[in-house]
């Protein structure tokens, strides 16, 4: 995905969406799991297991977005935090914001820091 260099705090709206991602951490939630169901076997996913929003919680005031999603889709509101660099990323949280768009929530896997959000 095309990327905008910027480099701004976060808005409140991109605050409160971590924020209702990040709440879904302790529930098991916070990947699909007793949410979402399986195509062909109807099966419900699993919860995952419970973790400790916190330390992520309390990197919010700190994070800064550098750079934003250039694709031009209207729905599209990805943006990259400062500590996306230099790791691979992985999936902390894969749920859904109130209009029903997917909300997904990074991490780099080097360093355990929020790296990514997207609202898509």
């Amino acid at each position: 995905m095309p990327m905008k260099v910027i480099d701004r705090p976060l808005t409140e709206q991109e605050k409160a969406w971590l924020i209702q991602g990040l709440a879904t951490l302790p529930t098991g939630k916070a990947l699909g799991g007793g949410v979402w169901t399986k195509y062909y076997t109807g099966e419900v996913d699993p919860l995952g297991p419970s973790v400790d929003p916190g330390p992520f919680l309390r990197q919010i005031e700190g994070l800064r977005v550098v750079g934003i999603c250039d694709c031009g889709e209207p729905d599209c509101h990805t943006v990259t935090f400062q500590h996306a660099a230099g790791g691979k990323h992985a999936s902390l949280v894969y749920s859904h914001i109130e209009d029903g768009r997917l909300l997904i929530i990074d991490i780099n896997k080097d360093t355990g820091l929020l790296a990514q959000m997207e609202i898509i």
